[in-house]
């Protein structure tokens, strides 16, 4: 299996379970809360910048494309932040390294399948973050797969 870049993790195995803090309820939560219901676009952004809370902001008026593709997209912070999408804390940073590695560099669009596979990575270097219409395309890709196969369902 080849490396998502950006990541140390494999396309197409489960991510971790590594908890964070969800800011609106203070309760743990995990990507495996969301195994088996929706995919997600996991964000990993600077919370303090000003191109990581526009490129969030461009996002989240994808929000009803994102339903529509069953599909939801988080922002994983160090702390507290304004960012227009559902935000998750990672205060020690460990989500972050268990994800990316010891070494990540932000910001990063991590896509998870329904069933919490690795599916894609957007390597966001210099702030370089990808059309927020190829995220739902990817999105909805993996939303067009048999969940047996994975072809396409055309």
């Amino acid at each position: 299996m080849s490396t998502l870049e950006g990541t140390n993790l494999e396309i197409e195995r489960v991510v971790p379970g590594t908890p964070m803090i969800s800011e609106s309820s203070g309760a743990p939560v995990s990507l495996w809360n969301l195994r088996q219901r929706v995919a997600s676009a996991v964000c990993f952004l600077h919370e303090r910048c000003d191109s990581c809370a526009a490129f969030a902001r461009k996002l989240a008026a994808s929000e009803s494309e994102l339903r529509g593709a069953d599909a939801i997209a988080i922002a994983v912070v160090s702390e507290a932040a304004d960012l227009q999408l559902p935000v998750w804390i990672d205060e020690d940073a460990h989500a972050r390294e268990s994800f990316l590695g010891p070494k990540a560099e932000l910001p990063l669009v991590l896509v998870v399948d329904r069933y919490g596979a690795a599916a894609r990575s957007f390597p966001s270097r210099g702030h370089a973050f990808p059309p927020p219409e190829e995220i739902v395309a990817t999105l909805w890709h993996i939303a067009m797969q048999c969940p047996e196969c994975g072809v396409s369902e055309w």
